[in-house]
């Protein structure tokens, strides 16, 4: 079973809001500066100048913890000790990170929004050469197309503050991977606003026999976030003709990789691919080969021991049983992209034969 996430009204909803309260800001490292606020972290800017007349700055806004993790980075320091510091002792974590943010040099990205609480937030510190690909235009462009489709269904949807997850499917394409276990052609598409991941326009399959979800990333597309550098004081909230060019330029790019995702010969060379699969049996016992897939993709604890229920009640020897055991945990997952992460290395377990070698 799919783990279903948010409906495309909330997921609309969610990203509306988002957008409408993000502010964006240019500004060199030396003129930022953090402090601990209990056990809340904050950053402050100096003064940008904005063209002739305005100065704009990032006041006192709190470090999300995502955000938190890219300042730690940025800086090189480790961040079980960035963390040690900022819990333990928060002075010596002021005094080390702005002394580094002003030997840092660079010119950075803040990426800024009203949090849920209604407070301003850092959610993501960048390169001032981020290219920023938004959730609502990506949402805009693409929910058309695949209305183009008559009986597209949208099974499984999440967005926040960091991430844009949508899976859908196109029923009439569907192919038997062995006798009586079909799958149905879909699409998934990924992106950040963050700078945690490429965007992303994946393979989805569906597979009917449990209703559990497969991403084919080697088949798929994905745009990087990188683009040209931006000089402090540029106003990036206003898209001008350039940009505005280059914008429109990609999404008609969405649009044909969004469309392609309907292709049945790609989808016909999908399915061969799993049919392979179902012939590969594993070298090992279940729970051995459990174990050297949890070692190798840094499973958790508990994502091994879902994993190896699942393939006990397949009684499967096969990859193909393997890569169901692992989506069928994607379906039980704790968090949206726990489950994503699962359903992309369920894909690569069926499409890649070396995966699973010990």
């Amino acid at each position: 079973m799919l783990y279903e996430g948010m409906n495309t009204h909330d997921m609309y909803t969610t990203m509306k809001s988002i957008a409408d309260s993000s502010h964006d800001m240019i500004a060199h490292s030396s003129k930022l500066s953090v402090y601990s606020d209990g056990a809340k972290r904050r950053i402050h800017t100096e003064p940008i100048r904005m063209g002739e007349n305005n100065w704009e700055a990032v006041n006192n806004s709190l470090i999300d913890s995502h955000a938190d993790s890219q300042l730690a980075k940025k800086l090189d320091i480790p961040k079980a000790y960035y963390d040690r510091m900022a819990g333990e002792s928060p002075r010596l974590w002021e005094i080390s990170c702005n002394d580094w943010l002003d030997k840092l040099n660079k010119t950075l990205m803040l990426r800024t929004w009203t949090n849920r609480n209604r407070l301003p937030s850092l959610r993501a510190i960048v390169s001032n050469s981020y290219l920023r690909i938004d959730n609502l235009d990506i949402f805009k462009t693409i929910l058309p197309i695949l209305n183009e489709q008559p009986d597209m269904k949208i099974v499984s949807g999440h967005v926040d503050e960091h991430r844009f997850n949508l899976k859908a499917i196109f029923p009439r394409i569907q192919g038997e991977v062995a006798v009586n276990d079909v799958v149905q052609a879909g699409v998934h598409i990924q992106n950040t606003e963050t700078g945690n991941g490429a965007f992303k326009i994946e393979p989805f399959q569906h597979r009917l026999v449990c209703l559990n979800g497969m991403i084919i990333p080697e088949a798929g597309i994905r745009k990087a976030h990188l683009g040209s550098r931006i000089g402090e004081g540029t106003d990036i909230n206003f898209r001008n003709e350039t940009l505005e060019a280059d914008n429109k330029a990609f999404m008609m790019k969405v649009e044909d990789a969004t469309r392609q995702a309907t292709d049945e010969t790609r989808f016909t060379y999908i399915v061969n691919q799993l049919k392979e699969s179902t012939e590969r049996t594993i070298d090992v016992s279940p729970v051995e080969q459990v174990k050297i897939l949890t070692k190798k993709q840094n499973l958790t604890e508990e994502e091994n021991n879902t994993i190896l229920m699942f393939l006990h009640k397949s009684d499967g020897n096969t990859h193909w049983d393997v890569a169901n055991a692992v989506t069928s945990a994607a379906g039980v997952a704790n968090n949206y992209q726990s489950a994503t992460a699962l359903e992309t290395l369920g894909g690569q377990i069926a499409t890649t034969p070396q995966l699973l070698a010990a």
